[in-house]
This record gives C-alpha cells, structure tokens and sequence, in this order.
C-alpha cells in the first residue's frame, strides 16, 4: 500500500529571480497493512516534522507505505525507485528524511547501495530520531553501522524464528496462510472457517472430480455454471482450477511445499477425503496411476501363479493376476455386478476367479486320498535320516578325542604352572579349559539325541500333523503362511496352461503314493495325476523333509 502526499514549492523572490528553498521528501514505512491501518505512521511522520524543523526544510512530498524491507527485498522497491526519479526532476529536494535506520530497510549491502544512489543525485539521507547529527562525523558514520547491523541482525532473528513458530502452529492444526478459497478467516488466528458462499460448490466439484463422474473441463463448467465466483466477482479460469485441485490443504492437511513437516489432521474442515485427494492428483497432472500388482490381496491369493506356456516361450510377464471388473452399469444403481478373473499377463488367457480356485482346491482334495500310512512314512523317513545319522559318527569320534585332549592339557597346565605363576591365573586358565571341554560335551551330546527313536518319532508326527492343517486351511491362511504350505505341499508351485487346466511339478514326499508309476522326467502332471518318480527319487524327497 503506498500514499503520496505533496506540498506545492516553497518560492522566494531575491532581486527579481525566482530562488527555490531546500525541500526534502520522507518516508514513513511499517511491515504490514494491519500496523498500517492501525496508525503506526502517525509517531514517525511527527518525529519527521520535527527533524524538517531543526533541518528548516519543507516536505515536498511524502511516501506512506506497508512494504516489507527484508534482505533480499530493497533493490527493486517501488517506492525507492519513485524517489529517486522524483529527485531528479525537482533539484531543490536535498534531503531524504526517515525516521530511524531499520524504517528505511533492514539489509546492510542495500542500505548503504540505496544511500550512495541517493547521494549520486545531490540527496543526503538524514533520521529524524537523530535530526542533529552530522553525517560526515567519524563517530556519526560508526553508530550509523551499528543501527544497520542491528536492524540486519533483529531482521535475520525474524526470518529464524517466524517460520519455526509457523511450523509450531502447522503441527498443532493451524494454517498461518491466508485462507484458501472455499475458507474464510475465523475469530481464531490461523484458523480458518466454511466459507458458505464458495465451500459446497468446490466440493461438489472436487468429489465429481474425485468419482470420475466429471472430467476436469465439465466439473469447472459446472461449479462456474452453478453460481461460482472469486472474492473479485470473477468466474475462476482452468489454470487456477487446477492448482486449488491438488491442494492438500482441501483434504484436512496442513503442509507447505518446502517445509519438511506436515500435519496428517487440520482443525478446519476438511473438504475432501485423503483417497478422493489422491485420486484428483493423479487426474489433474494427466498421468495414469502406476499399475502395482498387489500380491497380498485377499482376494486373488493366486496371484503370480506361473502360466507355463508363457514361460515355455520364455515371456517375462507370464504370470496371473487378479483383476475385477463390471457389467458397465452406473455405480449407484441396483443392477450393476462385479466380475473376478484372473488374466495372464503375457499371453491374456483368463480363468474366473471361481474356475481357477475350483481346480486348485481340487489338487489339494486330491493329497488326502494319497497320503500313505504313517507307518511306512515314518519307515522311509528314519531310513534316510540314519544314514544322517551315520555321517555324524567320524564328528562325534573327534569331538571325545578332543575332550580327552582337553583334561589332559589341563592337569599338564596345573603342574608346570603351580610353581611358576599366580594363583589367580592358573585359576583363569583352568576356567577356560573346563569352559572348552564343558562345550565339547554338550555338543556331543546334543548329536547324540538326533539319532533317538522317539523323539525322531514325535518330530515326524508334528511335520506331518503340521503339513495336513495347512492343506486343509489352504484358502483362510494369510500371504506369508500359504506360501509356506504351497512350499511344503507343491516344493515347484502351481502352474497353469492356456487350456485352463493346473499342474503340479512336484509333490512332497509325504503325499506321494505307492502305486504311481514311472513316468517321464520332464513330463507336467495335471490335477487328473499325480507326480512321476523313480524309487531313489523319492528317497531323496523324504530326506528333504526332514
């Protein structure tokens, strides 16, 4: 806000020549246009009066203004600019009168560029809080310093502090800006108020927006069509649309764009949702939200199962993904249905999601018909862990041979230590020896116990006791423990072809059954049979049970 105020040329007639007295022009100047309506210019302009008094000048022209006058800010002023031309046109003004150092700026570089600028054109900077003070006085240029570095220093404190207050305030809910359309300030400092006029008509069109019933062009349309208009009376233009559109401020967040903190909660109403939030983003900036397949989704736990003609034709993609879509009917209206598939994502081949959960719960229907008797489970798998077992022995052997090895370095240590050193090591030294032996017998031991009957007996029963429930409740685990059963059940998984049928590689040892017979190495067995395999082939899945 800047106001002019000008006195007409004082003129004194000498002999017939016209002499112009010596003017001067001031500047009164506060931060903001609230100091300004409050009357903080009325105590400068009267300090101002006095010093254009004891200088026994005339004002010729005033500058009232609200600027701010930060570092940063001085160079381009409107109102520096103004003066400097009105001084070269009226030589007479000699004297640019301020009331204090900081009421011109508060930037040492641009104080002293402005002050030489002023002095180029025959204008001598004065202060009204010190009218009588020599410029040219050594000591006077000294205190002058000292105001402009204190005036710099309060200023850079301001800059510090005004935004970690600000910050403060965010945490807490509050908006320190001015009021975004669709809010209007409250009674409560930075907290902004429904703004009854604009508020309902940016939201309708933000959640048409959101719903992708309207696109961005139709929803602007209709807020304008609607009654919409800025503070000025003005419809708003696309440009500005758009720019309100992605404000999170509208969805209950407090952030500023290079501030690193943000507040999830506002205290003012929100507008819109976080997700509606989201989804106006990705459709204002025009790009297509990133398509992530969601692995852990309940609804398709089949995700990522291999197609594997896909995977014969060595395709990247060939993997199935759960996707849902609908009958094309509106969203609010009774007879719209959903639809749940799968597709491959390299070759598109389809199964309903129904189809393709009936074929696997077949497969897995189909091991408890298989499973073979515990007996010969148990039989097949203490087999193959006594010849683990057998492979411990050598180990066990050494071990005892480094246990007597042990005691006998020790008593050795005792006897050609007892004379020649302490107490206290030979007492640490021994420690350590028993420490070592002490080790040594609890490994053994512990080998040992592998190759006991029963509790080999016991840790079969839970494998299997396991195993079961986890085939049994294959369709209510979570992500992590369906994996796990598929990796216990299906050691090489699921896979799926174009003719829409499902196969299994391979079965763990523990469900394979005495009368499947050899069939070829390379050959994929569907849910109409089971694995192929040769006797030592199934000695070696059993060992991998365990």
């Amino acid at each position: 806000m800047l106001c002019h105020v000008a006195y007409p040329e004082v003129a004194v007639y000498v002999g017939g020549y016209k002499l112009i007295s010596i003017q001067a022009i001031a500047l009164c100047r506060v931060s903001t246009k609230g100091q300004l309506m409050d009357g903080n210019l009325e105590p400068q302009k009267a300090r101002i009066i006095k010093a254009a008094e004891y200088l026994d000048v005339e004002v010729a022209r005033w500058w009232e203004l609200a600027v701010s006058s930060r570092k940063g800010k001085n160079i381009k002023r409107k109102d520096l600019l103004e003066m400097i031309e009105f001084c070269k046109k009226h030589r007479a003004v000699k004297y640019l009168i301020v009331d204090e150092v900081d009421r011109f700026m508060r930037s040492i570089d641009e104080y002293y560029w402005w002050k030489v600028q002023f002095k180029n054109i025959g204008v001598q900077l004065r202060h009204a809080n010190r009218p009588e003070v020599d410029p040219s006085d050594d000591r006077s240029i000294f205190d002058e310093l000292i105001d402009v570095y204190r005036a710099e220093s309060s200023n850079n404190e301001r800059i510090h502090k005004t935004p970690d207050k600000q910050m403060a305030k965010m945490c807490a809910g509050y908006y320190t800006f001015a009021p975004l359309p669709g809010y209007r300030t409250s009674s409560t400092p930075s907290l902004h108020e429904v703004d009854p006029e604009r508020f309902t008509l940016l939201q309708r069109a933000f959640k048409a927006l959101a719903a992708r019933t309207l696109t961005v062009d139709e929803a602007l349309k209709q807020m304008t069509a609607n009654g919409y208009r800025t503070i000025n009376g003005n419809s708003m233009d696309m440009a500005r649309f758009k720019q309100l559109a992605v404000k999170p401020y509208y969805a209950g967040i407090i952030q500023v764009s290079d501030w690193p903190v943000a507040t999830e909660h506002g205290l003012h109403v929100p507008m819109i949702s976080k997700d509606e939030h989201e989804m106006i983003k990705f459709i204002v900036s025009g790009k297509k939200k990133k398509f992530v397949v969601n692995k852990k989704n309940d609804d398709f736990p089949l995700n990522e199962m291999l197609c594997f003609d896909c995977y014969e034709e060595a395709k990247k993609q060939g993997k199935l993904t759960g996707y849902r879509n609908h009958n094309g009917k509106k969203k609010d209206v009774e007879s719209r249905r959903y639809y749940y598939r799968y597709r491959c994502r390299g070759c598109n081949n389809y199964f309903k999601r129904a189809e393709l959960h009936g074929l696997v719960s077949t497969r897995l229907d189909r091991l408890s018909k298989d499973i073979v008797y515990w007996d010969e489970l148990t039989k097949s798998l203490k087999t193959a862990w006594k010849s683990e077992v057998e492979n411990t022995t050598n180990r066990i052997t050494a071990l005892e041979r480094r246990k007597h090895a042990l005691e006998d370095e020790q008593t050795k240590l005792a006897v050609s230590l007892a004379n020649a050193a302490s107490p206290a090591v030979v007492a640490a030294t021994q420690n350590a020896i028993e420490l070592n032996a002490a080790e040594v017998q609890d490994t053994s031991i512990a080998i040992q116990k592998l190759s006991n009957d029963d509790e080999l007996d016991e840790f079969i029963g839970f494998a299997v006791s396991y195993t079961e429930q986890l085939r049994q409740n294959y369709w209510k685990l979570d992500w992590p423990d369906r994996k796990r059963c598929e990796q216990l059940l299906f050691p090489d998984g699921f896979y799926t072809t174009r003719q829409k049928k499902v196969y299994t590689p391979r079965i763990s040892a523990m469900y394979r059954s005495k009368s499947i017979k050899k069939e070829p190495r390379k050959a994929l067995v569907s849910v109409d049979g089971g694995p192929g395999g040769t006797r030592t082939h199934d000695t070696l899945l059993k060992r991998q049970v365990l």
